[in-house]
């Protein structure tokens, strides 16, 4: 089974024809951004296509089984990385398989997301010895962007009629149990 033997961190911007398949591990974590066309992916619960504006991550040893079928290729940037174990709490949750998460991306910010590896892949192909930090600077504005807009939780519908309440009367004194009553609390 092939394995990733070059340097990290290693970025690339790859048009895949159609018919084309890979299937193997990196002992790094690893990113593919699909720009367009499209890939499926062989998981242990199926098969699942993957389409522009998919962002995966496949988590070190994560196995990747994938075949080009669409007509037009795939067209995917790719990064190959070691990263500090602080930025595990950004990386998506492997939603499709044990260490391959799946965030989907809207136009406006798949636009952003492309344009920071295109950056990611001018500064892995310098010689400077901070490159490897700054294209770790940059997956963890990618994955801090991407975090962000995404909703974490849902909370208690309690706390958001006490948080409306606080909002609309912020022009007046508000005791305790004037926002527990809000609340229905």
């Amino acid at each position: 089974m092939p394995t990733f033997a070059g340097t990290v961190p290693f970025v690339a911007h790859s048009r895949v024809p159609r018919g084309a398949h890979w299937s193997g591990t990196f002992s790094y974590h690893v990113f593919s951004l699909t720009r367009a066309g499209s890939v499926t992916y062989s998981l242990p619960d199926g098969v699942v296509e993957i389409v522009p504006g998919d962002l995966l991550h496949f988590a070190p040893e994560a196995f990747q089984d994938w075949l080009v079928q669409g007509a037009k290729g795939w067209q995917v940037a790719y990064l190959i990385v070691g990263l500090p174990a602080a930025l595990s709490e950004l990386l998506p949750q492997p939603t499709l398989a044990p260490g391959v998460g799946r965030i989907h991306l809207d136009p406006s910010e798949l636009r952003k997301v492309a344009r920071a590896f295109r950056e990611m892949q001018e500064w892995s192909e310098r010689s400077t010895p901070l490159r490897e930090q700054l294209v770790i600077n940059l997956i963890e504005q990618v994955l801090l962007r991407v975090h962000s807009g995404r909703p974490t939780t849902e909370i208690d519908p309690r706390i958001g009629q006490a948080r409306d309440f606080l909002h609309d009367s912020v022009e007046t004194p508000v005791v305790l149990a004037d926002v527990a009553h809000a609340a229905g609390l």
